[in-house]
């Protein structure tokens, strides 16, 4: 299911109600020091907002799931803000930011919370009237006992209590998850020609073999030149992998933003998908979770190379390893793009769920 699909099925529920890859920094993650943002680059002007009235962005203040319906509820507060320039996109930005006018994103965000789920819908309440759960067995009156944005998967038995009422806060989608992903942008979701193997098993046979181009879960932009063609050799596509991807470091995470709709921001998936359809030509998926179950061909652990999409926590997370025992990567407890370590006794080595060659 595309955004088009998406936003039409918006529009029923918003005619009753108001009116969208990644794990962030976990409890567990360890701080990170000595990051020096690279240089911005790319003129697009923060033109995507202009003249909207409606409140965009949303601080999540923490996450539900109701097994017995498959419903991710996301409690948020609206952010206020002033033009919408770059110094806003990284004054608002953190992996707890959410941008309601990406429909996909908002699915991306659920689906992510809850990667080992079989999420149906996700919803996004807001709660800028206040908290009114005092009424609701187990609330405290802000975030429930345990329940926390950006990784900490807190879910619900079937019948649990502020779930299935909104408590008093304003309703800003409630969007159906596509089966075939687990999220968004299904239409780039194909499996391809390739035999798709199941993330995470061992593929001994795949890590020497050539990979098919494009490969699973991937088609080609013929309206765009990429640095690297098709034909081009490994390193030569390695080398464009690492310059589109170093030219977005320090770029600000906001989730369901894409550089490509002309705004200042990405979350995870959004990023890696930005990073190889820019250096390669590659279209596919903007979900995490469905990067990691349909996109590329999966590889050991010990065969990982650079160029390589890394999917971490079952779909929570996704980055592309840079060799030298580190990845390149929106987020992960930067708030931003940059680099974190990807070697054995890292934190995020140790969360690794499946290595994908992309060429």
């Amino acid at each position: 299911m595309n955004a088009t699909r998406y936003l039409t099925a918006a529009a029923s529920a918003l005619m009753l109600t108001v009116v969208t890859g990644c794990a962030g920094l976990t409890a567990a993650s360890p701080p990170v020091t000595g990051y020096t943002a690279g240089h911005r680059t790319g003129p697009a002007p923060a033109t995507a907002y202009a003249g909207q009235a409606l409140h965009r962005f949303y601080k999540v203040l923490g996450t539900e799931f109701d097994r017995r319906t498959g419903t991710v509820t996301i409690h948020a507060r609206s952010i206020a803000h002033g033009p919408l320039t770059p110094a806003a996109f990284r004054r608002i930005g953190s992996e707890t930011t959410l941008d309601a006018a990406s429909l996909d994103g908002i699915v991306n965000f659920g689906t992510s919370e809850y990667p080992t789920q079989n999420v149906h819908r996700v919803r996004l309440l807001d709660h800028r009237s206040g908290w009114r759960y005092h009424a609701y067995r187990g609330w405290s009156g802000t975030v429930r006992s345990g329940s926390t944005a950006a990784g900490n998967h807190s879910a619900i038995a079937a019948g649990g209590m502020g779930v299935a009422d909104s408590g008093g806060a304003a309703t800003v989608a409630s969007l159906p998850v596509p089966s075939s992903v687990g999220a968004s942008d299904a239409s780039y979701g194909t499996r391809g020609s390739y035999a798709y193997q199941t993330p995470g098993v061992s593929a001994s046979a795949a890590a020497g073999a050539s990979i098919p181009i494009p490969p699973p879960g991937v088609r080609i932009d013929p309206n765009i030149t990429p640095v690297a063609g098709i034909h081009a050799n490994r390193t030569a596509k390695v080398a464009a992998v690492e310059q589109i991807a170093q030219s977005k470091l320090g770029t600000p995470y906001i989730w369901g933003h894409n550089e490509d709709r002309g705004q200042y921001g990405f979350d995870c998936s959004n990023y890696t998908e930005y990073v190889y359809h820019h250096s390669l030509g590659y279209l596919f998926t903007t979900s995490s979770k469905g990067q990691y179950l349909h996109v590329g061909v999966p590889v050991n652990t010990g065969n990982m190379l650079p160029g390589d999409l890394v999917a971490f926590d079952h779909g929570g997370h996704v980055g592309i390893f840079a060799g030298n025992g580190q990845m390149i990567q929106e987020g992960g407890g930067l708030h931003k793009a940059g680099y974190l370590p990807l070697h054995p006794g890292s934190y995020w080595y140790g969360h690794i769920s499946a290595v994908k060659r992309m060429f």
